[in-house]
């Protein structure tokens, strides 16, 4: 051992090889230590940090440690202060332009030999690594680990990845949640259930080719900005009691004094349309498809590009499932329409305006918002300001963002084929147009911006637009500022806290992921947990990406996840679908709607898992209401109470539970 400080609460070692362990004295739990980290240049070269030229104490009592590369030096500096300590990063000296810094490597590691432990990320509505899955069923999928051990991901904060700024994990008593107050450069690799080799990198060992003990770990990335570490970076690195969910609470608490966090409460107040959206239903219409031919990507994209059009929905058809829903007595829904824009869904932007002819154009779709929100129903449109098209009226070169080698900067391939990305930085005053022309003719009282929270932040290299991460996330908040300006109930794709201030519903927060045994569609590489919920559910109404309706293959997870979320459902569809999906869409809003209309301003208090096969859950609100989900094929107990099979229970303060099963139809005992 190099150095050592010894705190009230923790114990900063710098090893030998330069690793940096972080010591729990009561538990006598060590955190890292394994291997110091790697540095990698913006040329590919990825330099292992090795053993620290100074270590020591600086004048304000903090453990430094710096550390001389090659091409790169650095210094980490240890604050202790109690039950919580930061790291302080600082750059010293660069031969070049720098990618990455990760250190201190498996920060937060578990052992997948022990019982009891976890990783946690906040990825999706949240993510939990267990480190080991040995009760009942779970013992028999191999398929589980698999999905686990396929891990080595790199993840950027603040877009849909990580939406959240901290991280935590739990063994032996000890539960430590990191909090990261700036984190636009900053991402989080992500390894589960690996061994690892002499130089601290995951190696698949499916074969079981390498002797070795299996971990998950947690290692925090400090990503340059413009190809220099630039500002001093920090994170809080803090001792909590009652697992992830104290380090949940412990980030709302963070979130509250920063000022990030307002409530729903406090939305209404500002503007009384946010109202309307508890426990209102996303239904998601689809309008107009008018997908490009473009046959030298037929190889990659078939069927897409194939030059398929069709009027799914006609805006008087809207007109009528507003009819339809008053009659069902829907007291509350949105109506989100996606590819309402003159040349259909993800075509041709960012020229949106006239409404598709085809649909019934500008008067069709100014007749429909006007009934939609005469019914008191909110209204929105499905827009997208980081996407364009070469064959889009508007497309000028000179609104991409580009690489540092000055050339185009490619987004993905969808119906209007291989766009390229608009620089943030000019795609506030594009909004505006849209928001100027939706403003004069319709009578829309919400607008939901695609991409805008669910990408990462970008850097841009045009010398007439420069721009850093930080500068992104500030243009995407404007947009998303512009339209609150409007009076407008504001959505964004899958979500992410910055925009929590601003928006009102996020579609595509839990994403796809329903958990390792939570659903054949998942691919996700952990047990879903409601993080999000738990530090935001007072504030912000999150949806499923694109609806989910019954009749997919997972529908009645989503649902049952809906319930332990106490969130509205969402459904995404066309007119010729409309019939079928009533009746369901009538049962959800009766039970997912008054649930969260009891529920959309009170915190989520709690999560837990009521069995060790993870299989029953409950959720507590600070009103008292308790929700029970049984995600298991048997019938299961919790609170007393028997659940069946995919069973539910929901207990309202001073009332009787309401308990039923779903399948298709959701069935009340």
């Amino acid at each position: 051992m190099r150095y050592e400080q010894v705190g009230e609460r923790w114990i900063i070692r710098i090893m030998d090889n330069g690793a940096a362990a972080l010591v729990d004295k009561a538990r006598n739990v060590v955190w890292g230590g394994g291997v110091p980290g790697w540095v990698t240049m913006r040329d590919g070269e990825r330099m292992t940090i090795g053993a620290p030229s100074r270590v020591g104490r600086t004048s304000d009592g903090a453990a430094y440690a710096e550390y001389d590369l090659p091409r790169y030096s650095f210094r980490a500096e240890f604050q202790l202060n109690d039950a919580e300590l930061t790291l302080t990063m600082t750059e010293l000296r660069r031969d070049g332009e720098l990618e990455s810094i990760e250190y201190p490597a498996h920060m937060l590691r578990v052992n997948s030999g022990l019982q009891g432990g976890y990783v946690v990320v906040p990825h999706k509505q949240g993510t939990l690594i267990p480190s080991r899955l040995d009760d009942g069923f779970m013992r028999f999928r191999h398929n589980t680990w698999k999905n686990i051990a396929d891990i080595n991901e790199v993840i950027p904060f603040e877009f849909c990845g990580l939406n959240m700024t901290w991280f935590g994990a739990s063994q032996g008593g000890s539960c430590v949640m990191c909090y990261l107050p700036e984190a636009v450069d900053m991402a989080l690799r992500v390894a589960g259930n690996a061994v690892f080799d002499l130089a601290g990198n995951p190696v698949d060992n499916h074969q079981g080719d390498l002797p070795g003990e299996r971990y998950s770990s947690l290692t925090p990335i400090w990503r340059a900005s413009r190809g220099a570490l630039g500002y001093s970076r920090q994170m809080s690195v803090a001792l909590v009691e009652n697992g992830y969910v104290g380090m949940a609470k412990r980030y709302r608490e963070c979130v509250k004094a920063s000022g990030r966090y307002v409530s729903l409460r406090e939305k209404i107040e500002k503007n009384p349309a946010v109202a309307g959206m508890l426990g209102a239903p996303d239904l998601k219409i689809y309008i107009y498809t008018h997908r490009r031919d473009e046959p030298r990507l037929r190889s990659w994209s078939e069927p897409v590009l194939d030059g398929y059009t069709c009027v799914h929905t006609t805006f008087d058809q809207v007109g009528q499932i507003v009819d339809d829903l008053q009659e069902m007595g829907m007291e509350k829904a949105l109506i989100l329409l996606g590819g309402w824009n003159r040349a259909g869904y993800d075509r041709e932007h960012i020229d949106m305006w006239p409404p598709a002819e085809g649909a019934g154009g500008a008067e069709g779709l100014a007749r429909a918002s006007r009934k939609a929100v005469d019914a008191g129903y909110v209204f929105s449109l499905h827009d997208n300001y980081q996407d364009i098209y070469p064959d889009s009226p508007s497309y000028d070169e000179r609104l991409t963002m580009k690489h540092p080698d000055g050339t185009v900067q490619l987004g993905g391939i969808w119906d209007g084929g291989l766009c390229r990305l608009v620089c943030s930085s000019q795609a506030v005053e594009l909004a505006k147009r849209t928001i100027g022309q939706v403003k004069d003719h319709t009578a829309v009282n919400s607008y939901y911006l695609d991409t805008t929270t669910s990408a990462p932040m970008y850097e841009c290299y045009d010398p007439e637009h420069p721009m850093t991460r930080s500068d992104d996330r500030r243009y995407k908040r404007a947009i998303l500022d512009e339209l609150a300006d409007q009076g407008w109930v504001v959505g964004a794709e899958a979500g992410v806290d910055w925009a929590v201030p601003v928006a009102t519903f996020f579609e595509g927060m839990p994403g796809a992921a329903v958990g390792l045994n939570h659903g054949a569609e998942s691919a996700d590489f952990g047990m879903m947990v409601p993080l999000f919920n738990l530090v935001y559910h007072d504030a912000v109404v999150c949806y499923w990406q694109h609806g989910q309706p019954f009749g997919r293959e997972d529908h009645v997870n989503h649902v049952l996840h809906d319930l332990l979320s106490a969130q509205p459902s969402s459904w995404s569809f066309i007119y010729e679908q409309w019939e079928d999906l009533k009746p369901l869409i009538g049962q959800c809003a009766q039970l997912l709607g008054r649930l969260h209309a009891r529920t959309a301003l009170c915190e989520m208090v709690s999560h837990e898992f009521i069995t060790p096969d993870f299989q029953v859950h409950r959720a507590t609100f600070s009103d008292g209401t308790v929700v029970c989900v049984n995600f298991d094929l048997r019938t299961r107990d919790c609170d007393g109470v028997r659940l069946a099979p995919k069973g539910f229970s929901v207990s309202f303060p001073g009332e009787a539970p309401i308990q039923g099963r779903l399948s298709r139809d959701i069935l009340v005992d």
